[in-house]
């Protein structure tokens, strides 16, 4: 029987290994932190070895396996409504509006009734919606791509989104270096995955706490304008976006301890790619193009491959560019560089603590839901008209960490 993996580091749950077992041998189990491993059915597996075959992450992985230098750009959607209700610049609707044109299928991550991510398939401008914007948890793939494959084979135009690891996997099931000319690839820089269990006993939380049912979550809403402030809409129609109980998430997501242990190796932190475009927000776009930025949000786009570049070039209509260069984004992109890391001792301590004294003390130790956390929040609020200057001292202050360490 084949051993897919040593160390739960060496798996990202890209579910390859799992869609190309012939016999179907192979699930996908959550372990005790929530994270998905395959599993092999002894009983059905006959030791073909594609499994073995198909996994690219496991394997020392090089600049040399991706694609060439991209080309940079810096986009916003002419539609300020989809720029509103997008994370960044609106790159993700313009794409997947430019395949559901085509009668296509697009395939992205959404939030189900239980606030659960999950990849799905759609087929309408109104499924692809809730695939919009960034979400700060591992989604769960499942049947994914084996639905693409047959949608590639029936001749419609795809696109799938994911993280950088979801697309290599699906590239890897497909067929190496398959470049399938209905397959439109799109990945994100990707800061790693959250435990998806932390995040429903979260929301979970958050609904006994309000005494309300959660039916709408936002990793990424701009009701506070461009940046990182995290939404929920309840049932009744009323929503929380200020207090600090529910920008809890943002700040765990940000001390890095829950995240995939494979995300602390993550091969796929450099500038070149996997995908045909990689899109992410253009931080600090208004240093480098002031009269492009602004404050309602602006896409990083990293053309990888002549595939993407004719979809881009068919976006003029929809989206306003301009040419831009890896040195204008990386200084804010750290994970165009370098995976996100954590102290070992730091993360052991999460968990223990997190399966010991559970989620409402985590999130008070580790995601700001505490004292200091709300007078760090009500002098950082972008509503306070001090609130830049607080901000340009932390600036600084970081500034300074990081000369005091060269």
């Amino acid at each position: 029987m084949p051993k897919l993996f040593k160390e739960k580091q060496d798996c990202c749950g890209c579910t390859a290994c799992m869609s190309i077992c012939p016999r179907a041998a192979i699930s996908m189990r959550s372990d005790e932190k929530g994270f998905k491993y395959p599993f092999v059915n002894e009983a059905l597996c006959i030791d073909c070895g594609l499994c073995l075959k198909v996994c690219r992450f496991k394997h020392k992985t090089d600049e040399k396996d991706f694609q060439v230098m991209p080309l940079v750009y810096a986009a916003k959607h002419r539609n300020e409504y989809v720029r509103m209700q997008s994370s960044s610049g609106g790159m993700f609707t313009a794409l997947s509006d430019h395949i559901l044109n085509k009668n296509g299928a697009v395939y992205g991550a959404a939030y189900d009734e239980d606030i659960v991510c999950r990849h799905i398939r759609a087929t309408t401008k109104e499924e692809s919606a809730s695939c919009r914007g960034s979400k700060y948890v591992q989604s769960d793939t499942q049947e994914t791509f084996k639905l693409i494959k047959k949608d590639i084979n029936n001749g419609k135009n795809v696109l799938f989104t994911g993280t950088p690891c979801q697309v290599d996997g699906l590239d890897a099931y497909l067929g190496k270096g398959s470049n399938i000319e209905n397959l439109l690839t799109v990945d994100f820089i990707c800061h790693g995955v959250p435990s998806p269990r932390v995040f429903l006993d979260y929301i979970k939380y958050h609904e006994e706490r309000s005494k309300k049912k959660i039916v709408e979550y936002y990793n990424r809403c701009k009701d506070k304008g461009w940046g990182h402030t995290e939404k929920v809409v309840y049932e009744d129609g009323t929503f929380d976006c200020t207090s600090m109980f529910s920008q809890s998430w943002k700040y765990l997501f940000y001390a890095n301890v829950m995240l995939r242990p494979s995300c602390y190796r993550c091969p796929y932190t450099q500038i070149k790619r996997c995908s045909d475009i990689t899109i992410a927000d253009f931080w600090g776009v208004k240093n480098s193009k002031p009269k492009f930025g602004d404050e309602k949000g602006i896409s990083l786009v990293l053309v990888n491959t002549g595939k993407g570049k004719e979809y881009l070039d068919m976006l003029h209509g929809d989206i306003e560019f301009l040419e831009s260069d890896i040195e204008s984004c990386i200084s804010m992109q750290g994970c165009l560089k370098r995976p996100s890391s954590v102290d070992p001792k730091k993360r052991q301590q999460f968990w223990t603590n997190y399966h010991t004294k559970g989620i409402l003390y985590v999130l008070k130790r580790y995601g700001r839901n505490n004292a200091y956390g709300r007078i760090k929040r009500y002098f950082t609020d972008k509503d306070r008209w001090f609130a830049h200057l607080v901000e340009h001292l932390f600036q600084v202050k970081k500034r300074f960490k990081r000369g005091r360490c060269i």
